[in-house]
């Protein structure tokens, strides 16, 4: 989500005239935050400080924007000195407006508020990539998990039009896209706000058709409003990528029901048997929080139970982080951090497991793998329809290679990556 919101701002940015740069060389450096977990706002005032120290001669705007800049507001100034123009994800489209007053000496500028009368989904976007695309299909989130913020950064689900969505996928095609993620803090609801009950299958069925579109992907899902409908809608189509996020959190159900996740341990080990059931080669990765606030060792022996279970292509494990302004932040946590360590150490010894165990049963197979980069050995790599990365043992570089889709025989296999050689007929 925030990297589709760093699409639309310097496409904004682009589109009034202001030109890319190295954070050498900015006149403006503008730091797009998440603050989903601690980590994310730590590493934010790193990279910050040590831009502001680096440049602290020269004359250079500082903005900051997203959850955490929505989160705190005018506290961020006071926190910390420096910043010039803060603005919430909700804002991106004042922006040019904050530059220019502060460049007429109007400092600090502030905006928060999510009145700009600007349509978010209307700005326009200067994609990473020519060939893949991040399409919103709503915004915001009406859950309310206990240890989420983003309900109160991001405001309530706001979903697009399906008119709206399949014109601007037929659009992204027309403009060489060849995958496309259809993005929303919960896809499994979209439309609920809109039309009275949820049209999810609908969306993807009718972005499917799109002439040209060789992939489509979606995230991120929510457990309890998953059908099982969707799982037939996947297996029947060639384009709609195998590939399920559906993030456990816990595997306790009193643990799940502290979170207000709105499922059972055995309502999600059903929703995962039947899609392993219904396409077996389907991948399935995860989030998982460790030390939820109450958790005790029983409820944390639930959750390796589901990671066993089901057998996760990956999963994404944090230790809780508390985030003011949620009522998990509220709760009594008697259990000490070093202990919830231990667990979170374990859970990622038993995930890395896991991974390397289903990665294995892929050697010896040809997959098609979409090229989008290099590995840090400067190796091509790519990703499989199920996502998982791919990277290809070739001693000549396929000069034009991104972007194209390639059969590869799977040859290695690692927790978090595959090894191959591309198949030429």
């Amino acid at each position: 989500m925030n990297k589709h919101d760093s699409e639309r701002l310097t496409g904004l940015l682009l589109a009034r005239g202001f030109a890319l740069s190295s954070p050498e060389n900015a006149e403006i450096l503008i730091f797009n935050t998440c603050s989903v977990r601690r980590s994310a706002e730590e590493k934010f005032v790193g990279v910050l400080t040590y831009w502001r120290k680096k440049r602290a001669n020269e004359k250079v705007l500082i903005g900051v924007g997203g959850c955490t800049a929505q989160k705190e507001g005018e506290k961020l100034i006071e926190m910390l000195p420096g910043i010039d123009f803060v603005f919430g994800p909700n804002d991106l489209s004042r922006v040019p407006e904050l530059i220019n007053n502060c460049l007429q000496g109007q400092r600090p500028q502030i905006s928060i508020e999510g009145k700009s009368g600007v349509e978010l989904f209307s700005l326009p976007r200067h994609r990473e990539e020519k060939f893949k695309a991040w399409l919103s299909i709503s915004s915001g989130c009406d859950n309310f998990c206990a240890y989420c913020i983003v309900p109160y950064v991001r405001g309530r689900e706001k979903s697009r039009s399906i008119e709206e969505i399949v014109t601007e996928a037929y659009q992204l095609v027309k403009d060489g896209v060849v995958e496309i993620t259809l993005l929303g803090q919960n896809v499994n609801s979209y439309g609920k706000d809109l039309y009275g009950q949820p049209r999810f299958g609908e969306i993807l069925q009718a972005v499917e058709r799109v002439p040209g579109l060789k992939r489509l992907r979606f995230t991120t899902s929510h457990p309890r409003d998953f059908s099982f409908d969707l799982i037939d809608i996947v297996k029947n189509s060639s384009v709609i990528c195998p590939h399920f996020h559906l993030p456990l959190q816990s595997g306790s159900d009193r643990v799940l029901k502290l979170m207000n996740r709105g499922y059972t341990q055995k309502d999600y080990l059903e929703l995962t048997q039947k899609i392993r059931e219904e396409i077996p080669e389907a991948s399935i990765t995860t989030d998982i929080i460790v030390g939820f606030p109450g958790e005790k060792e029983e409820d944390f022996k639930e959750t390796l139970k589901v990671v066993e279970t089901v057998q996760f292509d990956q999963a994404f494990t944090f230790l809780y982080s508390p985030r003011e302004g949620t009522k998990a932040a509220e709760m009594e946590d008697p259990i000490p951090q070093e202990e919830k360590k231990e667990w979170f150490l374990e859970l990622v010894s038993l995930t890395k497991k896991t991974a390397l165990e289903r990665n294995k049963l892929l050697i010896g197979k040809v997959l098609p793998v979409l090229i989008d980069g290099e590995s840090k050995k400067g190796q091509i790599s790519g990703r499989t329809a199920t996502n998982k990365v791919v990277n290809i043992v070739d001693d000549n570089f396929l000069e034009g290679c991104r972007g194209k889709i390639f059969e590869v025989k799977i040859t290695a296999a690692f927790p978090y990556h595959l090894k191959g050689k591309i198949v030429f007929d």
